[in-house]
């Protein structure tokens, strides 16, 4: 999720948004992946992946006008506080294709390229309000995503080392643009651009 500030005005009743959203996830994620060879140096590699994305949106409504003419603000002024988890399952399939054949038994590397399915699910959600002085805790109306269900394209390099009883550790570097956000409620925003190394262990 992206961390920053969004304000905007409505004309017709008098509104103004603001809101500021703080990025609460983890970035350790895991899963499981499998790899299918196709002849000796191409191989479709499929993984199912889960990461837990929290966000935490402040959000200020000022209702009305102000009188520019006195010291203080007549407007109506509300704060709702959003606490949001979810979890995402990702289902990368991608190409690799190696620098020499499987059947050599030292490290090779690879490159790899293919479509990603991302999906949302398990999302809760705490708001709290403030007006007037008085707090209302807590509405647990899980937030709406913008999409259940985005794609995305990856591209990435790795190495594979293979110890002496035929153990593999893959080392990878990832980089995903996504064609779309699970998220998008103002300044709770879904990033499309996403970097990772991960770290596989395959027999």
């Amino acid at each position: 999720m992206k961390s920053g500030e969004q304000s905007e005005t409505l004309a017709s009743p008098p509104l103004q948004i603001d809101s500021k959203n703080e990025n609460k996830g983890t970035i350790f994620g895991g899963g499981v992946t499998v790899q299918f060879f196709l002849g000796e140096r191409y191989a479709i590699n499929a993984d199912l992946q889960l990461r837990r994305p929290r966000y935490k949106l402040t959000t200020t409504l000022y209702e009305g006008v102000d009188n520019p003419n006195t010291p203080g603000d007549e407007r109506k002024v509300t704060f709702y506080t959003e606490d949001t988890r979810a979890r995402y399952w990702d289902l990368p399939l991608l190409v690799r294709r190696y620098n020499e054949s499987r059947y050599e038994d030292r490290w090779k590397w690879f490159y790899e390229a293919g479509p990603v399915l991302r999906h949302v699910t398990g999302i809760r959600s705490a708001t709290e309000k403030e007006s007037g002085g008085t707090k209302t805790c807590c509405d647990e109306t899980p937030a709406t995503p913008a999409h259940k269900n985005i794609y995305g394209a990856v591209a990435g390099i790795g190495l594979v080392l293979k110890d002496d009883f035929g153990i593999k550790l893959i080392p990878e570097f990832r980089y995903t643009r996504w064609f779309g956000g699970i998220f998008n409620n103002r300044a709770a925003q879904s990033r499309r651009d996403q970097y990772e190394i991960l770290f596989s262990i395959t027999f």
